[in-house]
């Protein structure tokens, strides 16, 4: 009998564990997500373009892994903002697009707006 409470409370403490180590990499994961994005607003506000476009794609990048549709659906409104501001209004449209539909999924009704003003912006 002691010997199967003993195997319990081992079983019980792997559990926590187990947990506790998933639940701490997520936060970090969560954690690495946000900063990206605030480097890459930061760059963005700064009118750095070249590297706000860099930390947006790699924050779109963790954001596709860990099936984070806002934070992928931000990264490819402001991308497709710093696209068109460099000419590339097709890929830029082709970015909006794809946002517009993570916003619709989501349905965050000014993010949506947001983003067809931009589309209407780059098609006149």
């Amino acid at each position: 009998m002691d010997i199967l409470i003993i195997f319990a409370a081992v079983i019980i403490v792997y559990i926590y564990i187990m947990i506790l180590y998933f639940y701490r990499r997520s936060q970090e994961k969560q954690k690495k997500k946000s900063e990206l994005m605030l480097r890459a607003i930061t760059y963005f506000r700064r009118e750095n373009y070249d590297q706000a476009k860099y930390y947006f794609e790699l924050a779109y990048n963790e954001s596709v892994e860990s099936e984070d549709i806002h934070i992928a659906a931000e990264s490819l409104y402001y991308l497709a903002f710093i696209l068109n501001k460099n000419g590339d209004t097709e890929m830029a449209r082709e970015f909006l697009k794809e946002s517009l539909d993570y916003y619709e999924y989501l349905d965050e009704k000014e993010e949506m707006q947001k983003a067809r003003d931009l589309i209407s912006k780059i098609s006149s």
